[in-house]
């Protein structure tokens, strides 16, 4: 009995595990017109009006920082580094989450971001 009530909770966590990894995390930053699909070990880069269709662009080279219930992801794009910043995962907030901006130059831009799990 002990070892079917075992399997039973094993299997559950696995399914719900891998439910977890096929939401995507879909971020848009209104003032950019754009859209970014953050994934684990890349993030892409979408037009607003044409996030359906081709992206812009895709970074594999990405440094994750987990923090209590958020992330932090910096990429390098264009010349440009990328930190997303995300407070909760669980429940999302333009006053907590953003984007900043970081150029070569030292300027830093930062906006609020909206995210959903999709």
């Amino acid at each position: 009995m002990k070892k079917l009530l075992v399997l039973i909770a094993y299997t559950s966590l696995l399914m719900l595990t891998s439910l977890a990894s096929e939401q995507k995390l879909i971020c848009s930053v209104e003032r950019l017109n754009k859209a970014f699909h953050l994934k684990e070990h890349s993030v892409t880069f979408y037009d607003i009006e044409d996030q359906g269709g081709r992206a812009i662009a895709s970074v594999s080279k990405i440094r994750t920082q987990r923090h209590a219930s958020g992330i932090t992801k910096v990429i390098t794009y264009d010349n440009l580094k990328y930190s997303f910043h995300i407070e909760n995962q669980d429940n999302f907030s333009s006053y907590d989450d953003y984007l900043a901006i970081h150029s070569k130059k030292g300027h830093e831009i930062i906006y609020p971001i909206e995210c959903q799990w999709k």
